[in-house]
This record gives C-alpha cells, sequence and structure tokens, in this order.
C-alpha cells in the first residue's frame, strides 16, 4: 500500500484561499496568522508568492488581502458554477444594439483591468481586445466605470498615485482634469 504524499504548505495555502473567500472586507496579515494559527513568517511566504501571482491581491491602504483575478481566471477556466459571462452577454448584446458600439465585460486586479467578455460592434472601425487582455486601470471607459464607482478618498489616491499615460489624441493626462469625486470625469 503506498502513502499518499502530503505537502503541508499547500493545505496552509489553501486554508488562506478559503478564509479569504469568507472575508467580505479582506484580512491582515496578523489576521491570517491568527485565525489559521499559523505563524507569521509562513504566512508572510504563502501570501507574497500568493500576489506575485495575482492569486491575491494586498490594499496598500488597509493592508487587508482579498482575493485576485488570476483565482477568477482559474475558476472560469473550468466553467466555475455561475458562468458570469452567459449572464452578462445578453446585457452586453443589448448595450451594444443601442450604442453602436463594442461593450466589455471587465474585472479590476490591482492596477489593471482583465477583459473577461467583449461583444463587439458590428461597425467596420470598432475597438476591440481579445479576452484576457489587462488594460491599465486609467485607459478608457472601462477604467473610467470602475474610477467613478470608487469612494473619493480610492479614487483620488489611485489617481494621485499613477502616471496618466496618453493612449489616444483625448486621453486625460492631466489629473485635475478627471474630477475625482465629482459627478463629471472630465471632457
Amino acid at each position: 500500500m503506498s502513502q499518499k504524499y502530503k505537502a503541508p504548505i499547500v493545505g496552509k495555502t489553501f486554508s488562506i484561499l478559503r478564509l479569504l473567500s469568507k472575508s467580505e472586507r479582506g484580512e491582515t496579515l496578523s489576521d491570517l496568522s491568527r485565525q489559521l494559527d499559523i505563524s507569521k513568517s509562513t504566512v508572510l511566504g504563502i501570501v507574497s508568492a500568493l500576489e506575485e501571482e495575482g492569486a491575491v491581491v494586498r490594499d496598500e491602504r488597509t493592508r487587508r488581502y482579498t482575493l485576485g483575478l488570476t483565482l477568477f481566471e482559474l475558476g472560469h477556466a473550468v466553467e466555475a458554477r455561475i458562468d458570469l459571462n452567459d449572464i452578462a452577454r445578453p446585457f452586453m448584446q443589448e448595450l451594444m444594439h443601442k450604442t453602436g458600439e463594442s461593450v466589455f465585460l471587465g474585472a479590476r486586479s490591482g492596477d489593471h483591468i482583465t477583459i473577461l467578455e467583449i461583444v463587439e460592434s458590428t461597425k467596420d472601425l470598432k475597438i476591440t481586445a481579445p479576452v484576457g487582455t489587462h488594460i491599465p486601470l486609467l485607459a478608457g471607459a472601462t477604467g473610467k466605470v470602475f474610477l467613478a464607482c470608487m469612494n473619493e478618498t480610492e479614487a483620488a489616491d489611485l489617481v494621485a498615485s499613477s502616471e496618466l499615460r496618453g493612449f489616444t489624441e483625448k486621453s486625460i493626462t492631466k489629473p485635475d482634469r478627471l474630477n475625482v469625486g465629482r459627478s463629471r470625469m472630465g471632457e
């Protein structure tokens, strides 16, 4: 009878991921260590490796860890229980028909957005990107939707810490033109 190989670090890693999956606001390093009874240095090593892979994300302001987009991407690859694309696609198609423009479904991961689904415009000249493309958070309309939904402090901090690069001749490259915290996002 053969023995099963055990890798304790894998068990600890999944314990951390499971705890983060149940946390609404994220957990600090100390929270994880205390709740899982794992040494702080071990938790730090695990979450650092997970952060490098995008499996967890740390909020610099609160120092809390939450699950990252890599896990969503992996879950999507094995068709998680709820297929977000199937739910969103009819609404995306309707929006594309109303506007005539390409419609993107994206998820924020740190300082970028990952395109999860797209309904392309039927126009000859259109904006498009393949599913899985990473775009800077502050580039284009998709990123501005995320920016508009943030609280004023978070949005201002993000804009202050980001380089506003020009991607087109109409790109906003001056932070004060974004009007963070106001009702309009720029002209």
